[in-house]
């Protein structure tokens, strides 16, 4: 999935929220959308409901944003307005926390795996290359 859209009863307010606490950069924006974009290329779209009733959680996505900066990355989503659910959990050896945003709806706070640099496996190692290199070895290639 690429991106994501939530309805938002404020527009301008939610953009506030996700450029200035999570660091999204605005693409486009109206007073009914906004298109935001974070460092991947990955996007959402905020859209001004309807109605108010489409602004509750039952109607929106559960938003879970990876980052490397977990205790400052909490810290400035609580300054901009978002509230914790909970306690910080730990699964796998890594933080989550779900909050509230500004308009209502969920978002999971979660630390960023660290990037495993598994050294690749030399020819000798690789059981295919043994297996085509014994086939080889058969045929007399």
């Amino acid at each position: 999935m690429k991106g994501v859209m939530v309805m938002t009863s404020n527009v301008v307010k939610s953009l506030g929220f996700y450029t200035e606490a999570l660091g999204m950069k605005c693409k486009h924006m109206s007073d009914t959308f906004a298109q935001l974009e974070d460092q991947r290329g990955n996007y959402l779209l905020l859209s001004k409901a309807p109605s108010l009733g489409l602004t509750y959680c039952a109607f929106n996505p559960v938003l879970v944003w990876e980052c490397e900066d977990f205790p400052q990355k909490l810290e400035s989503l609580k300054k901009y307005g978002a509230t914790q659910d909970g306690e910080v959990k730990e699964l796998e050896s890594k933080k989550l926390v779900c909050l509230r945003v500004p308009d209502g709806f969920s978002l999971v706070l979660k630390e960023k795996e660290e990037e495993k640099s598994e050294a690749p496996e030399t020819p000798e190692e690789d059981p295919a290359t043994q297996e085509i290199q014994r086939l080889f070895q058969k045929l007399k290639i």
